[in-house]
């Protein structure tokens, strides 16, 4: 996934350390032309079985969101392109779809971080203040989207426009 902050590029996925054993780790890496930097993206406390990666990023001024699976469990970072610093907002709920690699989506929509997991029951969360609130779900989400407040969503082929959201 790629996104852009002022002047840098960001790109979001995995780092696969194939030293020691193999180790895969969700990552971004922040770049102006040929300078790039690694951001590993933090991870500590979650448990379980499964990839992980980064699979969506999305910015609004700045700063960033990541979304991603983690060992089964779908996640939220928020990122500062400009101090390359992660910081782990949310481990969501729902549980992975059978026979598949989840990709969880994230947008944000009137400054707020949106992600729609794709889990096994997929969900669309809004990342408040006051912690995530869980809004109605289209199906899984192959394309998200926000355009100044509304949200778009596309599921199964078909365009939806999800309920604005407000915290």
């Amino acid at each position: 996934a790629a996104a852009t902050s002022s002047a840098r590029m960001l790109l979001a996925g995995d780092e696969l350390l194939l030293t020691g054993g193999l180790d895969q780790r969700p990552a971004v890496w922040i770049g102006t032309g040929d300078d790039w930097r690694l951001v590993e993206l933090p991870t500590s406390g979650i448990k379980g079985t499964g990839l992980s990666r980064a699979t969506s990023i999305s910015c609004a001024a700045q700063s960033c969101w990541v979304a991603g699976w983690v060992r089964g469990h779908p996640v939220a970072w928020s990122l500062d392109p400009a101090k390359e610093t992660a910081t782990l907002l949310a481990t969501l709920s729902g549980d992975p779809p059978a026979g598949n690699d989840p990709r969880a989506l994230v947008t944000v929509v009137a400054g707020t971080p949106v992600v729609a997991t794709n889990a096994s029951t997929p969900s669309v969360q809004l990342g408040c203040p006051s912690g995530w609130r869980t809004l109605p779900s289209p199906g899984a989400v192959s394309a998200l989207a926000a355009s100044g407040d509304q949200l778009f969503a596309i599921a199964h082929g078909t365009l939806s426009r999800l309920a604005t959201p407000s915290c």
